[in-house]
């Protein structure tokens, strides 16, 4: 009887351990914690690094300094133009330009009428008589002509070649002065001096200065003649006593055979 108890009390002991696990884990599940699992590693601090100061490193640096140029720009070089001769009649001068004096140019043509007169017509204008002169076209219509130019105003003129008085062609030629004048007024005991110099002129050229008034009614007034020395200058000096108070325009006509502007400029005088 005994025996049983002791038996009954064993196994009693034994069911209570075999539970109390189970009881153990599931009140510390409750708390967070898990006795049965490992135990969490204590976490070691990591060392920390030692900041060695380094020690300042400086540098120089040499510039070279930069030396600028002016900025060159190459100067074009002309092109001459290529000359293309058209279908019918034409007429080239040579040289087409040239300063306000008397000379001779060449006039060439071609695809005229073959065999046949061509008169070259100069400075065809309303106010002037045109000068001419006469050439003849070759068995191929080509012309080649000698034409005298006059000393004329600087400008553009025309010049014409007609066959039987029909026009064929022209063409034109540009007169240009590189003469200027200068003046100036001083007043003097007797009313005053006009001074007068000029440059750039022809050489050896004989010029009459004449002074024209703004103010209509008034007849121009011959100033004088000089004559352009070798380095293509002159001077003249004159009172003002037949100039009215007032401004006026001076030219500077060339002594030829036709009479050419060659300046002008402006002057005034004053009481």
């Amino acid at each position: 009887m005994i025996e049983e108890t002791a038996v009954r009390r064993v196994r009693r002991w034994r069911s209570v351990l075999a539970i109390l696990p189970i009881v153990v884990c599931a009140v510390t599940l409750l708390a967070g914690c898990d006795v049965l699992a490992a135990p969490s590693p204590t976490p070691v601090p990591s060392p920390v690094p030692t900041i060695t100061p380094t020690s300042a490193v400086t540098f120089q640096v040499a510039v070279t300094p930069i030396v600028r140029h002016p900025h060159h720009r190459p100067t074009p070089t002309p092109v001459p133009t290529r000359f293309v001769a058209p279908a019918g009649p034409y007429i080239v001068l040579q040289p087409n330009t040239g300063p306000p004096v008397d000379r001779t140019i060449t006039v060439v043509g071609a695809n005229f009428p073959h065999d046949m007169t061509v008169t070259i017509l100069w400075g065809l204008s309303a106010r002037l008589t045109p000068l001419s002169t006469t050439g003849y076209s070759d068995g191929r219509g080509k012309v080649r002509v000698s034409l005298s130019v006059p000393a004329s105003a600087p400008g553009l003129y025309r010049v014409l070649a007609q066959v039987q008085g029909v026009p064929y062609a022209r063409a034109t030629y540009d007169i240009v002065s590189l003469a200027s004048l200068a003046t100036s007024v001083a007043p003097t005991a007797g009313g005053g001096t006009l001074s007068i110099s000029g440059k750039k002129f022809v050489p050896g050229f004989q010029l009459t200065l004449i002074a024209y008034s703004t103010v209509g009614g008034r007849k121009p007034i011959v100033l004088g003649n000089v004559q352009v020395d070798s380095r293509g200058r002159f001077t003249l000096a004159r009172p003002v006593d037949d100039l009215e108070p007032g401004q006026y325009i001076l030219r500077a006509w060339s002594n030829s055979s036709v009479a050419a502007e060659m300046a002008q400029t402006f002057f005034e005088v004053v009481v």
